[in-house]
């Protein structure tokens, strides 16, 4: 009888910092040659959270993300919905480059700086990186998001610290400079959702059609929004944006609505530059569903 042989590794719930092991099959290892083993770490297993371990084929933890959200990304069908034959070919995109080099938080730190139209600069001495790191950008953003991003080196970041202050400045996962304080990373459950939903993707071209209508839905969510503010110059509140919302997207609010829907305001906000004069809550009208 055939038995597979188990390596034990040990990992750290990335929210409450609890440590366990876990075993993966020496075969599903010999498996990962370009990529990363994703290791499903379900609740309960030795802490009450539920995670995903990203392991290289030297057994080494590359990043953890999490995965038991309080949260409802609304599900509704996008004016534009992309075609899967859209996506760039192995020539101009190397996925599993993207997926090991570019940690699953530094992907969500980048959207966010996207969706409030921040200029980033990312910290990293290799120079092979940059053209699929930029080709996954344009691709995922194309007929929404402007942006800008450079990689540039150490020693160009030391040089040009006073350059870059109104930068976004990442090294890994640091963030060495952190405009207006936009980024919180314990606030980026909407931004997690959606790599999440990219990641767990194993085949590239699906993964990439399915982060890029993410991008897209709140592009035309965040839009619409702003132009209906244009329209109303009286003050609005939650329930008429809804309203809105649902009669014309058809989206349906659900439980946990309320990150998503401060987040399409602050893309309404940073982005469009659009400012909505809100009237007060309507006694918590999200937190109601």
């Amino acid at each position: 009888m055939y038995t597979k042989k188990l390596s034990r590794i040990q990992v750290t719930c990335p929210s409450c910092g609890t440590k366990g092991d876990i075993e993966v099959s020496e075969e599903a290892i010999a498996n990962v040659t370009r990529g990363l083993l994703a290791v499903n770490i379900a609740k309960d297993s030795f802490c009450t959270h539920a995670f995903i371990a990203y392991i290289d084929k030297n057994l080494k933890i590359r990043d953890y993300f999490m995965t038991d959200f309080q949260i409802d990304v609304p599900k509704i069908e996008t004016h534009n919905k992309i075609e899967g034959r859209q996506a760039p070919g192995e020539d101009k995109l190397d996925l599993d480059l993207i997926k090991i080099n570019i940690p699953s938080k530094l992907l969500s730190y980048i959207l966010r700086s996207i969706f409030i139209k921040k200029k980033v600069k990312i910290i990293s001495d290799d120079s092979f990186l940059i053209t699929d790191f930029l080709n996954f950008f344009k691709f995922i953003t194309q007929d929404t998001f402007n942006f800008d991003i450079t990689i540039i080196s150490t020693a160009e970041c030391e040089e040009n610290k006073d350059k870059y202050s109104d930068c976004m400045i990442f090294n890994n996962l640091e963030i060495f400079n952190n405009v207006d304080d936009v980024i919180n990373p314990k606030d980026l459950a909407v931004e997690q959702q959606i790599i999440y939903k990219f990641l767990k993707e194993s085949e590239p071209n699906i993964a990439l059609i399915v982060l890029k209508n993410e991008i897209l839905k709140l592009y035309n969510l965040s839009k619409s929004i702003g132009e209906f503010a244009k329209e109303h110059k009286e003050k609005l509140n939650e329930k008429k944006i809804t309203d809105f919302l649902v009669k014309n997207h058809g989206l349906k609010i659900q439980k946990k609505f309320r990150n998503y829907f401060n987040l399409l305001l602050e893309i309404v906000t940073a982005y469009f530059e659009v400012e909505i004069a809100t009237a007060s809550r309507v006694a918590n009208f999200l937190e109601e569903f």
